[in-house]
């Protein structure tokens, strides 16, 4: 007890000293850097301990589950045979399909949109900015009712069309805000510049103003393309047909009550977040530069 005492004192004047060292404005920057790395470890934390967890899970024998472990004993794959025989990889294919096709409906009208707010004044401006604001604010649960009716008397209910229209709409606000912040960085004096020089209002759009805005529309269009391809509300009310459900509805399929097969779900719960996280890895730099770069003026 007293070697334990002695260290703590060691340990404690110690401490001292360095801190009769450290100015106040270095206490504060030290406590500062303290506090972010241990955010950032929480963080990393938060949303890498579930991802291991399905993982796990993914190679754990439904048998095993009541007794988990950090580590599998071995490497269960049956699970993911069981996941591909039951269509993961269709609904993989599904979703990407959707999502795809989301992103460019998006693009096709956010684009010109937002460049119309930027660079045109109409009465009802403010209004209509403020609106698209306001929708964001509703979960999509709250139109499902509404769209549901819509789409069985318009016999759009387990149609393609049924469900990229729908869905293209709910997107378009985010994807209308980001690039009108990218249009609005862009001084107006370019655009003039190639009037100047023979491009008619959409050549200048089409040649000037989207090509600087490179990053703004890949984020806009990654951020549509992962919502399309994660949504679960819409699909599952407005498709009927297994074939055509995405990989979300596709997992949910498998809830059974105390039948559910956990592993095999966990399996391909892995299978559909590995397409996300790649096209995340592999377009982060837009990602970072667009939520960046948006809002300076040029």
């Amino acid at each position: 007890m007293a070697t334990q005492s002695n260290l703590n004192d060691r340990d404690a004047s110690t401490l001292d000293r360095v801190r009769a060292r450290l100015t106040p404005d270095e206490m504060t920057s030290l406590t500062s850097v303290v506090a972010l790395w241990t955010l950032r470890i929480a963080f990393l934390l938060f949303i890498t301990v579930p991802l291991y967890n399905a993982f796990r899970m993914s190679l754990t024998p439904l048998n095993e589950l009541a007794n988990p472990v950090l580590f599998p004993r071995h490497f269960h794959v049956e699970n993911y045979v069981a996941a591909f025989d039951y269509g993961a990889l269709q609904f993989v294919i599904n979703s990407l399909a959707y999502a795809t096709a989301v992103t460019i409906l998006n693009l096709i009208v956010s684009v010109p949109a937002a460049y119309a707010l930027s660079r045109y004044d109409f009465l009802g401006k403010n209004l209509f900015m403020f609106t698209l604001l306001f929708t964001q604010m509703f979960a999509a649960i709250v139109i499902v009712p509404g769209l549901f009716i819509l789409a069985n008397e318009l016999g759009l209910r387990n149609t393609y069309v049924g469900f990229l229209l729908p869905m293209t709409a709910i997107t378009l606000a985010l994807s209308v805000w980001l690039l009108k912040g990218f249009f609005d960085s862009i001084g107006i004096e370019i655009e003039e510049a190639a009037r100047i020089d023979g491009c008619s209002r959409l050549q200048a759009l089409r040649q000037v103003i989207i090509p600087m805005s490179a990053p703004g529309v890949m984020t806009a269009g990654i951020f549509t393309f992962i919502t399309g391809y994660s949504n679960f509300v819409l699909p599952l009310i407005l498709f009927s047909d297994q074939g055509r459900y995405p990989i979300a509805v596709g997992i949910y399929t498998l809830l059974g009550g105390l039948n559910t097969p956990y592993s095999m779900m966990m399996a391909m719960t892995v299978i559909g977040i590995v397409p996300i996280m790649v096209i995340y890895a592999t377009m982060q730099r837009y990602i970072v530069e667009g939520l960046t770069s948006g809002g300076v003026k040029a």
